[in-house]
């Protein structure tokens, strides 16, 4: 989580809406900032572009979602405001480095480093993972 308390309440709004379709310069003004302040900041304090971010609490919450198989891929996508099944499974496999059938295809109770491969080849290793709210973590498969 960011720690500057403007960008701090703009990842709250998200978090609380992660398919929210407030836009920036919404999410900017409601926490005392203006949306130049916001996209500065996020890459500061989180290494992320605020769109990278965004998308990346998005995908988290569909890992809720997803999780143990409570929810069809279609409905998540629909839920979290995804355009279609589709681009859901294209920004979860940008974010994960997997698809989303995969993710939910895995037993539940594991943890979830284990359930979206993370010590698999081509994953990212668990010190590459990015907070983004207090114990919550997602991780991009990519190296920074």
């Amino acid at each position: 989580m960011p720690s500057d308390p403007r960008a701090r309440r703009v990842a709250e709004l998200v978090l609380a809406e992660p398919a929210g379709a407030r836009s920036l310069g919404h999410l900017s003004r409601a926490a005392g900032a203006s949306p130049r302040t916001i996209t500065r900041l996020f890459p500061l304090e989180t290494d992320l572009t605020f769109k990278e971010w965004r998308q990346r609490a998005r995908i988290l919450a569909s890992v809720e979602m997803l999780d143990g198989g409570r929810a069809s891929i279609s409905a998540v996508a629909a839920r979290l405001g995804f355009s279609s099944a589709a681009a859901f499974g294209h920004a979860f496999r940008q974010v994960l480095g997997i698809a989303p059938g995969e993710f939910s295809g895995r037993p539940a109770g594991r943890t979830l480093s284990d359930r979206v491969g993370l010590s698999e080849p081509g994953h990212c290793e668990r010190s590459e993972a990015i907070s983004i709210s207090g114990d919550r973590e997602i991780a991009s498969p990519r190296s920074r």
